[in-house]
C-alpha cells in the first residue's frame, strides 16, 4: 500500500471523529487531496533511451577541477533527455540519464559546464538554496550559459570519451 493510499484512506476518518468542526476537518481534507495531486508518478510506458557508455575530463586553464557539473543537452534530431556528469578531483566525470543509466544515449548535444561556489568554496553536489549563503557560478557565461555556449558532443552508439578543456578567459 503506498503512502498516497494510506493518505486517501486517512480522508473519511475525519468526518468520523467528533472532536472538531466540520468545516476545519473539510478545510483539513481537501488540503491533504491537494497534497496528493503529485501522487501516481510519472507515466511508465515512456522508456528512456538506449544509452552508450561516455566518460570523459574536464580542465580549466589545463587544470583539473573538482565540481563541474557537465550538462548535456539533446539537439536536433536527438531523443532523451539532459544527462549531467559531476568531475571528481581529477576533473573525470561519467554522466547518467536524469531518472535513468550511467550513459548518455547517441546523438549531437550542447554542453554546458557549471561550478557554483559558496563562500569561496565548491557547493557540495547535494547542497540545497537553504544551507545558506548565496551561491555564484564561477565558470565563464560561455560555458555556464546553456544559450551562450558554444560546447558541443556528438556521442557514438559505441560509446565516447569527451574531454573539454575550458579557459577562465
Amino acid at each position: 500500500v503506498s503512502e498516497c493510499q494510506r493518505a486517501l484512506w486517512f480522508c473519511p476518518l475525519l468526518f468520523v471523529t467528533g472532536d472538531d468542526s466540520f468545516m476545519s476537518r473539510l478545510l483539513l481534507t481537501v488540503a491533504i487531496l491537494v497534497g496528493l495531486v503529485g501522487c501516481g508518478g510519472t507515466e511508465q510506458s515512456k522508456k528512456l533511451p538506449t544509452t552508450a557508455p561516455v566518460t570523459g575530463k574536464v580542465t580549466l586553464d589545463g587544470q583539473p577541477v573538482e565540481g563541474i557539473v557537465v550538462t548535456f543537452v539533446p539537439t536536433g534530431e536527438t531523443k532523451g533527455i539532459e544527462c549531467v556528469g559531476r568531475t571528481d578531483a581529477s576533473g573525470k566525470y561519467v554522466p547518467k540519464q536524469i531518472r535513468g543509466n550511467e550513459g548518455i544515449p547517441p546523438g549531437t548535444y550542447k554542453v554546458v559546464f557549471s561550478r557554483l561556489m559558496r563562500g569561496g568554496k565548491p557547493v557540495a553536489a547535494d547542497a540545497t538554496a537553504g544551507d545558506g549563503g548565496i551561491m555564484i557560478e564561477s565558470l565563464p557565461a560561455k560555458y555556464s550559459n546553456p544559450t551562450a555556449t558554444k560546447q558541443t558532443a556528438t556521442v557514438a552508439a559505441a560509446g565516447n570519451q569527451l574531454d573539454f578543456e575550458l579557459t577562465s578567459k
